[in-house]
C-alpha cells in the first residue's frame, strides 16, 4: 500500500524539526510579552510611588505653613488658639487631623502635648506625647521628661521615674541631665524604690560636680541615706 507524499501545506505537520522551531517561536513570543507586562507593571509601580512621595512632600509643605500662626500663638502663650485655631488659621489639632503621617503632623503631636501638660490635662498630654516620634536625642528627652511630668501628676510615681530615668540616658549633657536625675530621684522615692533614688542622686554628685543643682542634690543625698538606712553609692 503506497503512501502519499505530504503536500507543501502539509510540511509543518509531518516534520518534527518544522513544529519544533514553530513551538520555539511561540514560546519566544510569550516570554517578551511577558517581560513587557512586567516592565509595565514596574514603571506604573515607580511612577505611583514617585507620585506619593511628591504629594507627600506637598502635603508637609502645606502643613508647614499652616502650622506657622499656631506656633506663634503657642510662643505668645495662647495656648487654646494654638491647639484649636482661631477660626482662620488651623490649630495644632486640626494639623494632626488634616495632614496625618506627614513630619509636620508628628511636630503638632509634641506642641499639643506641650500645651495639655501646661492646662493640666495629663492623659490628653500622655496620648499626644506618645504619638510624638523624634530621632533628635535633645527633644526626645526633653518628650520622655514631659511623660515624666504627667504620670507624677496622675500619681503614678513608678511610671514617672522611669520615663525621668529614660530622659537622662539621651545625650547626658550638664544643663538637663541633672534636672531630669534629680525628678527621677523624687520620682523612686515616692514609689519607696531608695536605693533607685540614691543612685540618681550620686550620678549627679559624680558626674556633674559644677551643676546649679550640685549643693542641694548633696542635702538630698544625706536626708534620703538618714531615711532608708543606706550608704550613698560611691561614699565611703
Amino acid at each position: 500500500m503506497s503512501t502519499q507524499d505530504p503536500t507543501p501545506g502539509d510540511i509543518s505537520s509531518a516534520d518534527p524539526l518544522v513544529q519544533d522551531e514553530g513551538s520555539g517561536r511561540t514560546n519566544s513570543n510569550s516570554k517578551k510579552h511577558a517581560f513587557l507586562l512586567l516592565g509595565i507593571l514596574l514603571c506604573g509601580g515607580l511612577g505611583a510611588w514617585a507620585w506619593y512621595i511628591s504629594f507627600q512632600e506637598d502635603q508637609n509643605l502645606e502643613a508647614q505653613e499652616e502650622m506657622f500662626q499656631a506656633q506663634y500663638y503657642f510662643e505668645a502663650d495662647s495656648l487654646d488658639k494654638a491647639l484649636v485655631g482661631d477660626g482662620d488659621a488651623l490649630g495644632f489639632e486640626d494639623i494632626i487631623a488634616s495632614y496625618e503621617g506627614s513630619p509636620a503632623a508628628n511636630l503638632a503631636n509634641f506642641y499639643a502635648g506641650v500645651i495639655q501638660v501646661k492646662k493640666g490635662e495629663w492623659e490628653k498630654a500622655i496620648a499626644y506625647l506618645e504619638k510624638f516620634e523624634v530621632s533628635d536625642w535633645l527633644l526626645e528627652a526633653r518628650k520622655y521628661a514631659l511623660l515624666g511630668d504627667a504620670y507624677m501628676e496622675k500619681n503614678d510615681p513608678k511610671s514617672a521615674a522611669s520615663y525621668y530615668w529614660k530622659a537622662a540616658q539621651k545625650n547626658a549633657n550638664e544643663f538637663f541631665t541633672p534636672l531630669y536625675l534629680q525628678k527621677a530621684s523624687l520620682a523612686y522615692e515616692l514609689h519607696k524604690d531608695y536605693e533607685s533614688a540614691l543612685k540618681c542622686l550620686s550620678l549627679i554628685i559624680s558626674d556633674y560636680p559644677t551643676s546649679e543643682i550640685y549643693q542641694e542634690v548633696e542635702k538630698q543625698a544625706i536626708r534620703l541615706k538618714t531615711l532608708s538606712k543606706l550608704p550613698i553609692p560611691g561614699s565611703t
